[in-house]
């Protein structure tokens, strides 16, 4: 019988490289940061990237016309305190204002903060970037923002 704290996903379905990803990680009894910072780390960008795509028809679906979104690629940072910081390949879901305001993108990084499963991301050259890494399933973002009004 699986384990019904670890969830067992294999991205290729090739039955190879399946990864055994606790259902939440800080719950875990064995759970460390070196642990998480090994799961995230085996995530490859390609499957990052078709997330992406998998969100970012309904993202746009909530944030047009006011908003722009696109899928860019990034480097995810991990690692501090006793483990040396590394910086990974990944994709990121990027929001900018259509009319380039900073106040309007502080705006809908404070709505997507107070969703009721709030959603981090980060402001960095006139966009909202979520990096997507961390991310398990598209229903993990897509389900939140359904609670966005459209704009």
């Amino acid at each position: 019988m699986a384990n019904p704290e670890v969830k067992e996903t294999n991205p290729r379905g090739n039955g190879r490289g399946t990864i055994i990803i606790p259902r939440r990680i800080s719950d875990h009894p064995k759970a460390s940061q070196a642990m998480f910072v090994q799961i995230i780390g085996n995530i490859k960008a390609k499957l990052i990237f078709e997330m992406a795509q998998s969100i970012l028809p309904e993202l746009l679906r909530r944030i047009e016309p006011e908003f722009e979104a696109k899928i860019v690629r990034t480097k995810s940072q991990i690692g501090s305190g006793a483990l040396p910081l590394d910086q990974l390949d990944s994709f990121a879901l990027c929001i900018e204002s259509a009319d380039k305001s900073d106040k309007a993108l502080r705006e809908i990084a404070r709505r997507f903060r107070t969703l009721q499963v709030p959603i981090i991301g980060r402001i960095t050259g006139g966009r909202l970037l979520f990096d997507l890494r961390t991310l398990e399933l598209p229903s993990s973002f897509l389900d939140p923002i359904a609670e966005l009004k459209t704009v």
